[in-house]
């Protein structure tokens, strides 16, 4: 492999970024069964690998979800930890509902861990 096909790390994060708007908006969908049957685990799960990638409006959605456990099973130091990674990089909203919350728990939720590698 060359050097000229490596993507480079502008290329990769806007790569990331793309996908992680692509599966908000397919949780949405799931969400609020717009233009689907509404499935709120699958609209978790898509929230969840959006927000891996660094999306803070899917953080903070699935934060509210396991706020109100819709979908999941309600957690709120959970849904503290998914707030807390959307309030740092700015977004008010989440900012605010650290306020009713609490304190995150600092475990990492499972579908935010980085798969593992296969030898």
């Amino acid at each position: 492999m060359t050097e000229s096909s490596n993507p480079a790390p502008a290329e990769d994060s806007a790569q990331a970024s793309s996908l992680a708007t692509q599966l908000r908006h397919a949780a949405i969908a799931n969400e609020h069964g717009e233009g689907v049957a509404r499935n709120l685990a699958l609209a978790a799960s898509l929230y969840c690998r959006s927000a891996r990638l660094g999306d803070p409006q899917s953080q903070y959605n699935l934060g509210w979800m396991y706020a109100q456990g819709r979908g999941v099973a309600r957690n709120d130091a959970m849904a503290a930890f998914l707030f807390h990674a959307a309030a740092k990089q700015g977004l008010p909203a989440a900012q605010r509902m650290l306020q009713v919350v609490g304190k995150p728990t600092s475990e990492l939720p499972d579908c935010m861990r980085a798969p593992a590698s296969h030898l």
